[in-house]
Parts: structure tokens; sequence; C-alpha cells
């Protein structure tokens, strides 16, 4: 089961981090890990060390900046990231936040255990500057996960290759949409927009617990529910659901019936987890390599691969306009779930 030691040293790895030891807080059945009280000196010693791989001008992009400036500094905070939590899984996480503006930026997670009758609870708390940021919500309700959920992600989404919870909190979080499915003829699965990371899910007045990873061949046994339904992650409580064409009744059960069909085939399905399967078996190797190469010599590169991916006219927005963890590098697909694509 999913756990972790009373205190932890964070690996030397990084100079403004060195010999500093992480230890865990408890409040009677809730453990918070980084203690809350180290999270500034933790945050300003991560945010140093990404600053110092970027030019000034990245460093000092804000909301007056241009649409692909801010897209290029995300795909640094992405990266970043990316290799920071990639050199020792699941010890200390960070994650990519934004400002309304639209403008990317660095946290630290602080992981909560809380122990109730049914097992441990889980959730994730943000932390920037010299506070937490406003939380993220999944339409109105608080998120929280199961730990069978985080045990059983490696084995059942990346095929072994990684136990990294940032990055499953990744793959649900930048979900622009997420689709409501039926899993085995009864309850409700959360589809995240990669489309293999589906989550059942338990809803109460409050709060969203997410209580498994499904196999792949239990995708095949998805179904659409009857009144067709679609999720959104957000900051903070305050939600209004989205009113446009692609996230119309008609279009969130149009989609959900064509990923049914696509699952069902088995073909398509082996075909697409296999692929999903070959980019994390490319990763397995990567904390050796990550280490090998400093992070100023990844930021150059990710800031050319930047300049590769924005499109033609290209605007950065958030998706389907709500305030939330999900922004788009594309003015005209505000939806991840691209038919042709597949």
């Amino acid at each position: 089961m999913t756990g972790r030691s009373p205190t932890r040293v964070l690996p030397s790895h990084l100079a403004y981090l060195r010999d500093l030891h992480l230890v865990e807080e408890r409040q009677g059945d809730v453990r918070l890990f980084p203690h809350t009280e180290q999270l500034p000196a933790i945050f300003k010693a991560i945010q140093n060390e990404f600053l110092v791989g970027i030019s000034a001008r990245m460093a000092n992009t804000d909301q007056r900046a241009d649409d692909y400036r801010k897209f290029a500094l995300y795909e640094l905070v992405r990266v970043f990231c990316w290799q920071f939590n990639a050199i020792d899984e699941d010890t200390l996480l960070v994650f990519p936040y934004f400002s309304r503006d639209g403008v990317a930026g660095l946290s630290v997670a602080q992981h909560v255990e809380k122990t109730e009758d049914l097992g441990i609870k889980h959730s994730f708390r943000f932390f920037a500057g010299k506070d937490f940021l406003p939380p993220i919500f999944l339409s109105g309700k608080k998120v929280a996960f199961a730990s069978h959920v985080l045990d059983r992600f490696r084995e059942r989404v990346t095929s072994g290759s990684s136990r990294n919870i940032g990055e499953l909190l990744w793959l649900l979080f930048s979900s622009s949409i997420i689709m409501v499915l039926c899993p085995n003829g009864h309850g409700e699965a959360a589809v995240a927009s990669n489309f293999f990371l589906v989550l059942p899910f338990q809803e109460s007045e409050s709060e969203f617990l997410f209580r498994t990873c499904l196999t792949v061949d239990e995708l095949r046994d998805l179904s659409p529910i009857e009144t067709p339904r679609s999720l959104y992650f957000h900051y903070g409580k305050t939600f209004t659901p989205p009113s446009t064409p692609a996230t119309s009744e008609e279009a969130v059960r149009s989609d959900g019936e064509y990923f049914v069909d696509l699952w069902k085939n088995q073909e398509t399905t082996k075909y697409q987890y296999q692929s999903l399967y070959k980019s994390y078996e490319k990763m397995k190797g990567r904390p050796q390599t990550i280490k090998a190469k400093l992070w100023s010599i990844m930021a150059k590169e990710s800031e050319t691969v930047s300049k590769k991916d924005w499109p033609s006219g290209g605007k950065w927005k958030f998706a389907e306009g709500i305030y939330g963890p999900c922004m788009l590098s594309h003015a005209d697909k505000l939806q991840r779930f691209e038919k042709e694509d597949l």
C-alpha cells in the first residue's frame, strides 16, 4: 500500500536543496508531506533551481507577454516538473499552475493522507510563494484518491515503467474535459484526455473520490451513461459549467458513443495501448539520462521545441474558458477528443 517513512533526505542532485531533510507533519489521523512549515523554503529553493536554467527574458514573462511567450514558459515549467519528478519519484513533487492571465509557474505539491474506516484517502495541496494556491476542484467538488488508484497506476497505465504520482496528476488535471462513462455495467468512471486513464469514482455532495484505475480489458466493457455528462477541473470551488458546442449534451453523447465503440474494437485498443506502453518504455531509463543532463541544456532544448509546436495564428487559452490547470495552444480546438487523430 502507498505510504512513506516519517523522514526523507532530498537527493543531492539539486544544489539549492542539498542536505535538506524533509519531514512529515501529523495532525491526528492526517499526515502531510512535506511539513507545512518547510514549504516556503522548499519552494524558494526549487524556484531558484528553475530560474538559473532559463533566460532572463523567459524568467520575466508576465501578463503583458504575447501568447507564444506564455506557451513557451509553460513548456519550460512542464519539462522542469517532469525532470524534477522523474529523478526521485514520489519523494517530492512539483507541479505547474497558471495565473488568471495564463502565465505558468511552479508549485510544490503537499501530499495529504487521511486515515478513514475504508482505508487511506489521498489529496494534494499546491504551494507557491508564501501560501497555498487555490485548490483544484472537479466541477465544484473536492478531489481525492483511494490508495488503490496510486498503487495500480503504475501497472495498469504505464506498463510498470513509472510509479510517479506527479505523472498521474498531470495526466488527469491537464485534461480539457473529463468524459463520464459507465464501467462494467454499473457506476461511473472519469475518462481523462489521454483516453486510457479511466478512473471509476464515488461521488458525494462535496467530493469526487477516485477508487481505482481500469485495465485495458476493462476499457472494452465501458458503456455510455443514460444522461451524457462531462466534468471539468478548475481552480477554487466556484464553478460555472461551460456552454459551447463542444460541451453540449449532444456533443458529449457523440464523443462517449464513439470511444465506447473504439474500445470495443480489440485491434484498435491493442494498437493504441501498445503505443502508450512504448512511450513509457522509452522513459524507463530517464532518471539516469536526466541526471547526466543539466537543466539549462534541457531548457534550451525545450525552447527550440516550443517554436516548432506553436501553431500559426495560435492562441493560448484556458480550455473551455475555465480558469483551471488546463490551457491549450489552439484557437479553434478547445477539446482534446480529436477523433481523426486516433
